[in-house]
């Protein structure tokens, strides 16, 4: 379905859908009605049974693995090895380790309205690079991840490596001090994010030429 990407309509969409009231199910449906047209009919009728709340309806969907079987309900389903979060037919909220959730964003962005609020993306939660809690020399705690510098070539716990890739520390603001726990994860979501949508972008420009 990757044709998608550039249907303007299907952009918007997900857009609408990220950022529409709980109860508003009209661009959920609109996006079902496309899916539909676009020959994805078992998709489309698990965005609608999960907008009805059809509890009793277990459906088949093509995002998931061959054979997986679940009720249209909000809740956390696997898709692979990721932690996927479902609210009424789309993936809202992705746990799963960095590396893993850094490679399947591009995909998941075509398909999937990930920006929750207008208050900006709080959707990626990374299950191996948990923000931690730094005091100041004023006294005062923050939020950051290990031992950071102004060298991303730097960051490293135990020789494992950069404890985040250059590309996303590169995108994250500098100092990366934050003030809470929340704040924190959701400028690492935002740079996540940000990542997956540049990849997007310059995947769709070479597409065209």
């Amino acid at each position: 379905m990757t044709h998608l990407f550039t249907n303007a309509e299907w952009r918007n969409l997900l857009t609408e859908i990220a950022l529409s009231p709980n109860g508003d199910n009209a661009p959920r449906l609109a996006a079902a009605d496309l899916l539909d047209a676009s020959g994805e009919p078992i998709r489309a009728a698990y965005i609608r049974s999960s907008c009805a709340g059809t509890s009793d309806c277990t459906i088949v969907t093509d995002t998931l693995p061959t054979g997986t079987e679940f009720t249209p309900l909000s809740g956390w389903v696997p898709q692979g090895e990721l932690l996927c979060y479902w609210e009424r037919g789309f993936i809202a909220r992705v746990l799963g380790p960095l590396e893993l959730v850094r490679r399947e964003l591009p995909r998941l962005l075509l398909r999937e309205p990930l920006y929750q609020s207008p208050d900006g993306p709080e959707v990626v939660s990374v299950s191996d690079r948990a923000s931690l809690q730094v005091t100041d020399e004023s006294g005062h705690d923050h939020w950051t991840w290990g031992s950071l510098s102004s060298n991303a070539e730097d960051t490293v716990v135990a020789d494992a490596g950069p404890l985040l890739p250059p590309e996303v520390f590169e995108l994250l603001p500098w100092p990366p001090m934050f003030d809470t726990a929340r704040t924190a994860a959701r400028a690492l979501s935002s740079a996540l994010l940000s990542e997956a949508q540049e990849w997007l972008t310059e995947a769709s420009d070479f597409n065209r030429r």
